[in-house]
Parts: structure tokens; sequence; C-alpha cells
């Protein structure tokens, strides 16, 4: 009888346990406490910095652009379109492997029912980095909210349990395996915040879901093809000598590279102790360097970087006596490539030219062409190498396709000062610094109309399955940038014709037809155009000839909707 008292004393105890804090709210956001804020896309930033002063403060505000400068930044795909993230400090009260109940409310805009992407990658997720957002979207493990398409504000409720420690909590649209099949520059829907609470919920019944930045890391890596992993490794006070608790990272290193291409690149960190720290971090990247080697790495992809102790904290901290090690950043191509340049640099156009010679055997083809527009320096010696770098380009990556080279050449050559210097990029290490300027110099309008007549009637438009995509774009574009308006007016029914035939995209004839009717009466149908001050800062969008009917006139040529800021 007495065990069965303790028994039945104890059960009541372990219950009671159980609902200690159950429903305690422990974050929250509303009205009466605004502690969300937006941390910026750079992109979005840069063109709407005085639109987002202007936002009032409740409720918060983020934003979704399905932009197609995120597609290729820096050569890697990011999952098409950028974001402004609405995040809320979690203050470190988001124990790993307790229970959380969280409510939000939200707002979308009327865009969300007609961009299933944005439908389908509107989330949360719990990070510790906000990391740096220029370009695209996060690559992250999140919870997709699945809210049906709506009109109203919505609230949504689900329970979790975080399976690490966080800073944030996040809400936004993350990155997924496939794009947007929407693209509109620099339009931007949004959603708002109203209030979020997550509140202590030991319900050993309830369905939930695992939130955190590194679940399932397996099946993310097999879902995202691009990102890159970082694993650190420690060292003793004024030691570059690798301990063996340490051996189980080195030995994983291997199993991380995605592909033949992808570089390990060493980070070399010391605390402020010593005098010499320039060469114990040199040496602790040796260390490493060497370890890798003996798991059966090659030495051509890694790179190394030593800080030495110019990052240092204030006071000696064993966190500061590091390597780390960053995995799939950065491509072999992009190796060679970046080293050719460098020799270019200090005029050794021998090791350029053997640089050169491993990057074309390495490089991407569709990337290729943009070598030829780099700067290579100047002089005899720069001369020939251009010469040589163009024949080789030629012979090995357009035998027998001498359109679709013009076309791919002329596409550099129209987006000089605007978007070549980022598909330059593409082919330098990620932060490589550029050292070109691409002014819009080497076409003049003449000479635009000129080639614009001889490519359309001797081609016509070519196809993507001629040129490729790249060279499909090259006629549209060059029709609308020549300045002469009475030479567009006589392709805007051309360019009509060649939509209808579906030649090219109707994208086209939405901005010619804009730009024609901005100079002719001031006005533009399709919502394409942006007007920009002096300094060549995007400001509004150009005044409609219809405001009421922009959104059908959108549908009608397969347009994203406006931007509804």
């Amino acid at each position: 009888m007495k065990i069965l008292s303790r028994g039945i004393i104890y059960l009541t105890f372990c219950l009671s346990y159980l609902q200690i804090g159950f429903g305690q709210q422990i974050l929250y956001y509303g009205s009466a406490s605004r502690t969300a804020a937006v941390h910026y896309n750079g992109f979005l930033f840069g063109i709407y910095e005085n639109v987002y002063k202007k936002q009032p403060e409740y409720p918060v505000k983020g934003a979704y652009s399905p932009t197609h400068y995120a597609n290729s930044f820096k050569g890697i795909p990011t999952g098409a379109g950028a974001c402004n993230y609405i995040y809320i400090p979690t203050k470190g009260v988001l124990l790993p492997g307790h229970q959380y109940k969280v409510s939000l409310t939200v707002n979308l805009s009327e865009a969300y029912n007609q961009l299933p992407y944005f439908q389908a990658h509107f989330g949360v997720a719990l990070t510790s980095d906000l990391f740096e957002n220029y370009f695209g979207l996060w690559r992250k493990h999140y919870i997709p909210l699945n809210i049906q398409t709506t009109k109203e504000p919505v609230t949504v409720e689900f329970v979790f349990r975080p399976l690490c420690t966080s800073k944030y909590l996040v809400l936004g649209v993350f990155q997924g395996p496939d794009m947007d099949a929407k693209d509109c520059f620099a339009c931007q829907y949004g959603f708002e915040l109203y209030n979020l609470s997550v509140e202590i919920w030991n319900d050993p019944k309830a369905d939930f879901v695992y939130m955190c930045d590194e679940f399932e890391e397996d099946r993310m890596e097999k879902k995202f093809s691009y990102g890159y992993d970082t694993a650190t490794v420690y060292f003793d006070r004024n030691s570059s000598e690798i301990q063996e608790k340490y051996f189980r990272i080195l030995d994983s290193v291997q199993s991380k590279l995605q592909t033949k291409q992808d570089l390990i690149n060493l980070y070399a960190y010391t605390d402020i102790e010593g005098s010499d720290n320039d060469s114990l971090g040199a040496a602790r990247n040796a260390s490493v360097r060497e370890a890798l080697i003996a798991r059966g790495i090659d030495t051509t992809r890694i790179l190394m970087v030593n800080y030495g102790e110019t990052k240092a904290s204030s006071r000696i901290k064993e966190e500061d006596r590091r390597v780390e090690i960053i995995v799939n950043q950065g491509k072999l191509f992009q190796k060679f490539y970046t080293e050719a340049l460098q020799a270019i640099v200090h005029g050794e156009y021998g090791l350029a030219n053997e640089k050169k010679k491993n990057w074309l055997k390495l490089v991407p083809p569709e990337n290729a062409i943009y070598g030829i527009f780099d700067c290579w320096g100047n002089g005899e010696k720069a001369s020939l190498f251009k010469e040589d770098l163009i024949k080789s380009i030629r012979s090995k990556f357009y035998k027998g396709k001498d359109l679709k080279f013009t076309l791919d050449s002329l596409y550099c050559e129209d987006q000089k000062g605007r978007t070549l210097s980022m598909y330059v990029r593409i082919n330098k290490l990620p932060g490589s610094l550029d050292a070109c300027s691409y002014n819009i110099d080497s076409l003049s309008d003449m000479n635009n109309r000129t080639i614009i007549d001889q490519i359309y009637s001797e081609y016509g438009f070519p196809t993507v399955a001629e040129v490729g995509e790249r060279g499909n774009q090259v006629l549209p574009y060059l029709i609308l940038h020549v300045r002469d308006t009475t030479f567009q007016i006589l392709y805007l029914p051309i360019v009509q014709k060649a939509c209808e035939d579906q030649l090219i995209s109707w994208d086209y004839y939405a901005m010619l037809y804009d730009k024609i009717s901005i100079v002719r009466n001031g006005r533009q149908r399709y919502g394409t155009q942006w007007l920009i001050d002096k300094n060549g800062v995007l400001g509004e969008l150009c005044p409609f000839e219809d405001i009421e009917m922009v959104a059908e006139y959108r549908r009608q040529v397969g347009l994203a909707p406006l931007s509804d800021y």
C-alpha cells in the first residue's frame, strides 16, 4: 500500500512538473511590444531606401522580390529573388529539445495569391546569424506556413522543438531548389507582421516540427546544390599542433566536397599574445593544409588566408586561436582565373598563360565569354594575351557557332555600364576585387542601329534553341537601348510579332512600348520604367496612362504583379 501511495505521489509530482510554465509566454511582438525588426536585402534597400524610411513603426513590414538579378550573382544560383526578412531576437529562451507553441498574425500582399514560389517558400526559421543578404534568398531549414490565398490578415499556429540554440526567429521567403517562374526587376511584395508570440508548450501528445540551423543537414545538402560548410580547428596557446580531438573534423572534409571543382579555404587566426603572430597563423594554416593533403585532398584545391592577430579580441581568448575550414566557397576554375589576373598585375604573362589554360579546361562554357571583357593589362604583351584568349574561347566553345559567338559578344558589349561587371565576377573567386571600369563606350547609337538591321535582316529573332538564352536576348536588348525613338517605333510591331510567335519573351514588348510611350506621351502602360535621379539612383515608377488597368495589362503579357510599395 505504501508503494502504491508513493507511486501516486510520484505521478502527481511528475504531472505537476509538466504543467509548470505550460502556456507561459516567453517571446512577444505586437503594438505594445515592438521587438521585431527588418534585415534588409542590400539590392532592395539600394532602390527603396527612401521608401523604407517612411514605413510606419507598426506593423513591421518585410518584402519579397522575384528579381532575376539574384539568380547568378558570383556564379552561384541562389534561388530566384531577394527578401527583406523580419526577425525577433530569441534572447536565449528557446532551449534545444523543449517544446514551444508559436502563434503569428500576418497580412500578405495581393501578389501573394499570384506567386506560387512566394506561397511555397514563405515561412519561419531559427538562426544564430543574420547573414549578409545582398542578392538572393537565404538557404536554410525553414518551416513553410502554407497559408492559403487570402486578402485578410491570417493567424497561424504550430508547435515546434528547437534542436539547437539560436539568436533570432526569422520570417520571410527562403531559398528552394527551384527558381521562381515570375521575374520582375525591383518589384517587391510586402508581408506584414502584426503580432507573434511564443509560449512554453509541454504537451507530449501535440504534433510538432523540429527547427534548427543544422537540422537535417544531410537532406539539406542533397536538396540544395550550393552553399558552403564551415568547420573549425582550435589550438593551444602559441601552438600550431593539431589536437587529436579535431581529427574527425579533418576526416570529414573530403566528404563535404560536392564536385571536383570545389575549393577548401583555410583562414588562420591567433590571439593577441606573443610577438610573432603572423608566423604562428601561417604555421597553423600549414598544419591543417598538410593534414588535409595526408587525407587525399589535392593541393590545388586548398587556399589559405592568414589573419594572424588582426581580428583578435582585446583579451586573450581560446576562440581566437583557430583555423576555419570553409568548404565549397569558390570553384577551381575561379581559382585559376583569379591567379591569371594576379599574374597580369605583376607583368607575369607567362604564368598568366599557364593559369589561363587551366581555367579553359574547367570553366563552364556559358561563363567563358565574360573572360574576354575583363582587364588584362595594356601594351603589346597584353594585346597578344587577349588575342590568344579570344582565339582559344572561340575554338573551344564556339566551333561552328559563329552566330552564337557574335551574339554573346554583343550581349557583353551591350551590358557595359549595366550588368557586365556582375557577370565578369562569375569567373573570379568570391571576394575578388574588380579591376575594370565597364563604361558604355564601345557601341555608338548609330552602330547599334546598323547591327540590329543586319541581324534581323539575316536571321530574324534567333531562338533559344539556336543561340541559347543569352543570344536570344541580344536583339531585343539592342532595340531597347537605342536612343532613337523613331527607330524603336519601326521595330515595335516586329517585336510584338516575335512575341506572338513565341520567339522572345513578352517582357521585351512591354518594356519597348513603355519606353516609347514615355518619350512621346510622358506615360507608361505596363510599369516597366522607373524615374532615375541625377545621381543615377532609381526613384518612383514613371507615371501611368491608366493606373486602374495596369494589373490587367501586365497579366495579358505574363508580367508579375507590380510592386505594392
